[in-house]
């Protein structure tokens, strides 16, 4: 597989339990507190662009492809993922690494619901959809030691704001001298 990335591994497994060719998580680069980004989760990178996507080969082959062309250099310095690829034509080069990697047939989608017609339609063209958001959730149901870690130092950075906010807050306080404090 090349990479001993513990979510690429768990990955290729669940994608190979359900008999998938192949896996895409789609971002359109928003952000939100109401949903999930899978993509986010999965790379370790937060996109901008309107169209970005991790691609999975059934064996392990993993890309980035980052919509716009410039932002795959930050990408590839946040990103756990070596194949980071710039777009600047993404449906062309979306379906230049489906079919590079060998990805026909079944293919699962995370964050479909992100993703606009024209780039659904093309995809479906080289391949039979599968809505599989269920995959990253179960994913991210276990932790690796660096989420653990993540988690207990959020949590330590929150106690500390607790402290502050109950040593500060009296009857009285305006409460932009609260944040202030």
């Amino acid at each position: 597989m090349g990479s001993d990335n513990l979510k690429l591994k768990k990955a290729v497994e669940l994608l190979n339990q359900r008999g998938l060719n192949g896996f895409i998580i789609y971002s359109n680069g928003t952000c939100s507190i109401l949903r999930p980004s899978y993509l986010h989760y999965f790379s370790g990178w937060k996109p901008l662009g309107p169209r970005n996507a991790a691609i999975i080969s059934q064996s392990g082959e993993v890309a980035l492809l980052v919509e716009p062309f410039w932002d795959s250099i930050r990408a590839s310095r946040k990103s756990w993922i070596r194949d980071v690829r710039g777009s600047s034509n993404f449906l062309k080069d979306l379906i230049g690494i489906m079919r590079e990697f060998n990805i026909r047939g079944a293919v699962g989608l995370a964050g479909s619901k992100e993703m606009t017609q024209d780039l659904y339609a093309a995809i479906k063209k080289e391949a039979s959809i599968l809505f599989t958001d269920e995959i990253i959730e179960e994913m991210a149901r276990e932790k690796t030691e660096w989420e653990i870690e993540i988690a207990r130092k959020t949590a330590r950075i929150a106690d500390i704001g607790s402290r502050a906010f109950l040593e500060h807050a009296r009857l009285g306080i305006r409460e932009y001298e609260l944040v202030a404090e």
